[in-house]
């Protein structure tokens, strides 16, 4: 809970009441990096016309960047893998590779790097996308604001007191009713 308590303590927040706060934090997105499915890389090569280069480069001997291109080629055709971490420091070095050897140009490097993005909501990062029907609610967003502003345990001070209050009041009525002379409050 406690960066949604960060959040809210945000700007953009202030002034808003809490069903549009809890709109707009339901709302907000955040990208993530997740692994590439190498598909994903072998349909962008086949587009993007570097595939046919690294094919070329692979099969012939006198290019000598031919070692890189079957190393790229038998890495996107494996059949032990299926997704690729685009942010690992040994496909970095790859992909700088392309660019070097001119299979690839920077463009398309960029376009791969980029497929390991997504979008997803920032409640479902953090975990709060199954608070109610999927959505963080205005009730919640209520007691954080309150609790973070110290509201909800003046609240429960004051419930208390309205109890102490109340059952002196019953004690006293009690025993008036009794004729009780010495009553226990």
């Amino acid at each position: 809970m406690q960066a949604l308590i960060d959040e809210l303590k945000k700007p953009e927040y202030q002034g808003l009441t809490d069903q549009q706060a809890a709109d707009m934090v339901n709302a907000k997105m955040v990208t993530v990096r997740k692994p590439v499915e190498l598909w994903q890389v072998e349909e962008h090569a086949s587009r993007k016309g570097y595939r046919a280069k690294l094919e070329k480069a692979s099969r012939d001997d006198a290019n000598q960047c031919q070692e890189i291109a079957i190393n790229i080629l038998t890495y996107i055709k494996s059949n032990r893998l299926s997704t690729v971490d685009m942010d690992l420091p040994e496909t970095r070095q790859m992909l700088g590779a392309m660019v070097q050897c001119g299979f690839a140009l920077q463009s398309h490097i960029n376009e791969l790097i980029a497929l390991g993005d997504s979008e997803i909501r920032w409640v479902d990062q953090q975990g709060f996308g199954t608070v109610g029907d999927g959505q963080v609610s205005a009730e919640l967003i209520k007691d954080l604001r309150d609790e973070a502003s110290g509201l909800k345990a003046r609240r429960h001070q004051l419930m208390q007191a309205g109890a102490i209050r109340w059952n002196l009041y019953v004690s006293a009525v009690d025993a008036l009713t009794l004729n009780d002379s010495d009553p226990v409050l």
